[in-house]
């Protein structure tokens, strides 16, 4: 039984034994109060010149990867106790915009920018890992990015006017492990929690892939367009 007053939350526990138990004395009663905080900021930063990109949150909130597009480029780790990165990854000056990824941990970061995806850890913005989509036969430019939970597989888009791909890599490889081509630029890649299933979308198309083997579940489309990620559950 749960009651709020002022802003205290007052809890109430009742365990009801077996209603033939004759050892049965009274019922057991235990209650606890705690105290809701308001919200409140922790830290916040303003850059004088560069637009705020994407920005991702590891699982407990420890980490954010954040990317600053327009001026001065570039990604940045931050805790969650100021507004001092904890590093920060210089992009090219070619980017038009800087996509970002982490793990639950915090312990695997993904930059997607211009032509290149790195893979980074918390303690360096060296990259640990490292693709260049001049590999590609059509090359194209990097695209939104997402890690599986623990960070040891992920999507990385390439992306253009007519077409784009998709591309499934372990953070142990350079190489592929699938990679499928969707109409138009994509604008946004999804994983599921237990990363089995994932969404990506372009304008106007939704793709529903199996993350492992990357084959196709279900393809539907966007009546009038849209450049925002596609939500999925889960599981």
């Amino acid at each position: 039984i749960k009651s709020i007053d002022g802003g205290n939350v007052s809890s109430q526990y009742i365990t009801i034994p077996q209603i033939f138990d004759t050892h049965y004395q009274g019922q057991i009663n235990h209650s606890v109060t705690y105290q809701i905080y308001p919200p409140n900021i922790r830290w916040y930063y303003q850059d004088p010149t560069a637009i705020g990109g994407d920005c991702k949150v590891s699982g407990k909130g420890n980490y954010t990867a954040a990317s600053w597009d327009l001026n001065n480029k570039r990604a940045c780790l931050y805790g969650n106790t100021d507004n001092n990165p904890l590093w920060t990854y210089t992009v090219p000056t070619l980017s038009a915009e800087t996509h970002t990824s982490i793990s639950d941990t915090g312990g695997i970061i993904a930059v997607a920018s211009y032509q290149d995806i790195n893979l980074f850890n918390s303690s360096s913005n060296v990259p640990i890992w490292n693709y260049s989509l001049t590999s590609l036969p059509d090359t194209g430019n990097a695209g939104p990015v997402c890690l599986t939970s623990d960070g040891n597989y992920f999507i990385a888009t390439a992306f253009r006017n007519d077409t784009s791909t998709a591309l499934f890599f372990s953070k142990n490889s350079p190489t592929s492990l699938w990679k499928i081509r969707i109409p138009n630029r994509i604008y946004g890649v999804n994983i599921s929690r237990n990363d089995s299933v994932a969404i990506i979308s372009s304008y106007n198309t939704f793709v529903v892939v199996n993350v492992f083997s990357g084959s196709i579940r279900y393809t539907g489309s966007i009546t009038y367009g849209t450049q925002a990620r596609q939500g999925i559950s889960g599981n």
